[in-house]
């Protein structure tokens, strides 16, 4: 009776390590997977949009802008550090409204991701590249302005540039 004990341990033991031993290997297949599809995720550009409209005269003038940044990690770091910039107070008849509509998404509307990509629009717009980060671009088109009006606006807005900004209309 204890040779069938001790070999009824032994193969108990040997179905337990052999358990342990899947279980180790598929978390660490598991982790891998993981890891790859947080790396692929990290490694894709994402996006955020705004949308700021103002009163002038007898209309309203809408910017919508959309920022591209290389991977979620970065966004979200920007984003967070001009929550501020969004949360303004404004006060007067005069006050813009500004709404973040996505942010850090990886999907972005094709007209965004072309005025992005420099194509000509109906509309003026700005396109400006982060010099420090020339990963990090952004356009602004100007709704609500005739043609000249958008060009004027899209020329002041890229002539009070800082050093950071590589600024064009189009």
């Amino acid at each position: 009776m204890n040779k069938i004990f001790v070999v009824l341990l032994g193969v108990l033991l040997v179905i337990v390590v052999s358990i342990f031993s899947y279980n180790s290997y598929s978390q660490a297949q598991q982790q891998k997977r993981l890891a790859d599809i947080a790396a692929q995720v990290d490694n894709q550009p994402v996006y955020s949009t705004v949308e700021m409209k103002f009163p002038a005269d007898d209309r309203i003038i809408t910017l919508k802008g959309v920022l591209e940044f290389p991977n979620i990690k970065r966004c979200t770091q920007v984003m967070q550090s001009k929550t501020s910039m969004f949360d303004e107070p404004c006060a007067g008849s005069d006050c813009a409204s500004l709404e973040v509509i996505s942010t850090c998404v990886s999907y972005v509307d094709a007209k965004y991701k072309d005025m992005l990509n420099k194509k000509p629009m109906q509309t003026t717009y700005a396109h400006v590249i982060n010099a420090k980060f020339p990963d990090e671009k952004a356009a602004m088109a100007m709704l609500g302005l005739s043609s000249e009006e958008a060009k004027l606006l899209c020329q002041e807005f890229i002539s009070d540039k800082t050093t950071d900004e590589i600024d064009e209309c189009i």
